[in-house]
């Protein structure tokens, strides 16, 4: 048995501004979703994206936004990855749309070679993963869906800072999906926030967020009543959470420079073992800079792959798989029809597994994992 502490897979990033900023706005009262820190959160995501964002009270919530600000409902089609977390998927199925699944590719994103199969007269939105902080082809992507004429949805939950021909990724689409949990690059313990690539949306995203009213245009003076207006709910982040969240967006390139250089170590000592124990490393495209959200690696098989991990744990390594493939789910065998086949999810699913990488990872805690 490992006398060490254990190596978990990740920490929460964890700042003293953030515990300080708290402190502060809570001893102010700036508790609710419009205080300082919220505005201040909103302006720094604005400026590095250069569009307009919204926090939101998790990335969950950023999808569900999204589905209602695109009026998606009965009747609609949306196309979903295969290999997903299950609110990817759940958000869009909630307002009633009819989920259209599509195979990954061996990284974990779209594979648009796939894709055109799924699209039919009914499909009004694509939504992209972007795993592990990298993405697909976006120009392919949005060229196949502005073809299509169908909407394009970013799903950038574990994207923040990563970007495709220095894009930044979650600007590609109507509307890109954030999340800020605690396994996230940045973390308000939980939080979200939408990127609203299309000023027309911008209104009609702050009237769902604000339970479906007019209370910004109310509080602007544009409006004589506050009012119910709109669908919608209650979306908005607490300003406890945006002020713990704050101070790590100032320092965003800072935190994911030193995962990237985490990530780098990892590929650099365990590209050649793996490869000869038959794993292969996930990768970003040539073309993406990755924010390294993951280490992880796929084996042949599941049973190969549940070993390694099994022998991980017994050395006191918190290492972990991902995804059950959405269309082998109870809920999601509903959306397949027959003879659908995805083998890239399945593999995916079936051999991949994940190493301990955060920002405060040690260097000897980083050595433990590799000795192992």
């Amino acid at each position: 048995m490992p006398t060490e502490p254990r190596v978990p897979l990740s920490r929460p990033t964890r700042l003293p501004a953030s515990a300080e900023g708290a402190a502060s706005a809570f001893s102010a009262g700036d508790i609710d979703g419009y205080g300082p820190a919220n505005r201040s959160c909103e302006d720094l995501l604005t400026r590095h994206f250069g569009a307009a964002t919204l926090l939101v009270s998790s990335g969950t919530h950023a999808l569900e936004l999204a589905a209602l600000a695109l009026d998606l409902t009965s009747g609609d089609e949306v196309i979903v990855p295969s290999f997903a977390f299950v609110t990817t998927a759940a958000a869009f199925a909630r307002v009633g749309a009819s989920l259209r699944f599509v195979d990954c590719d061996a990284d974990g994103n779209l594979d648009l070679d796939d894709l055109p199969r799924a699209i039919t007269p009914r499909t009004r939105a694509i939504v992209a993963l972007h795993y592990a902080g990298g993405c697909c082809d976006l120009a392919r992507l949005t060229r196949i869906a502005g073809e299509a004429g169908v909407l394009l949805v970013e799903d950038a939950a574990q994207s923040i800072g990563a970007s495709f021909d220095g894009r930044p990724l979650g600007t590609f689409g109507r509307i890109g999906c954030l999340s800020f949990d605690s396994m996230k690059n940045l973390t308000a313990g939980q939080g979200g926030a939408v990127v609203i690539n299309d000023p027309e949306s911008l209104d009609r995203c702050h009237r769902i967020r604000d339970r479906g009213t007019n209370r910004r245009d109310f509080l602007a003076g544009r409006a004589a009543a506050y009012e119910w207006t709109d669908a919608g709910s209650n979306f908005s982040l607490s300003g406890l959470n945006a002020a713990v969240l704050e101070p790590q967006l100032r320092r965003l390139e800072e935190i994911n420079e030193r995962r990237r250089i985490l990530w780098q170590r990892y590929f650099d000592a365990l590209a050649s073992p793996l490869a000869a124990a038959g794993a292969r490393i996930v990768r970003p495209a040539p073309r993406v800079r990755s924010n390294a959200h993951l280490f992880a690696m796929v084996w042949p098989s599941r049973a190969l792959r549940d070993r390694f991990l099994s022998f991980l744990d017994d050395g006191g390594i918190g290492a972990a798989f991902h995804y059950t493939a959405l269309h082998r789910s109870s809920f999601g065998r509903r959306y397949v029809t027959e003879g659908e086949r995805f083998p890239g999810s399945e593999v995916l699913a079936d051999g991949l597994a994940r190493l301990p990488l955060f920002d405060a990872l040690s260097e000897a805690e980083q050595s433990r994992v590799i000795e192992r």
